[in-house]
């Protein structure tokens, strides 16, 4: 829709800088995300290592960055395989 009208007018190397900016803030955010998943792994109770709502969402919403993802799924996996 839009962005296909972006791309194909006159405008076009600015909304390619824009997607650019974009993706760039979003792999910023997901680098955000990940560092704070991460950090709540840690912080897990090793004699009750399940994961908070928040911890939880912040994992789903990684879905979208497949590597970040995986590796969110895996230090939950390795918290649980301490306790």
């Amino acid at each position: 829709g839009e962005c296909q009208t972006l791309i194909s007018s006159q405008y076009q190397s600015a909304g390619l800088e824009l997607f650019e900016a974009m993706a760039a803030f979003q792999e910023q955010a997901y680098e955000q995300l990940y560092g704070w998943v991460q950090s709540q792994c840690v912080a897990l109770d090793a004699e009750f290592p399940d994961p908070s709502d928040a911890l939880q969402r912040g994992i789903a919403t990684l879905a979208q960055a497949p590597a970040y993802h995986e590796h969110a799924r895996d230090c939950i996996a390795e918290t649980r395989s301490h306790s």
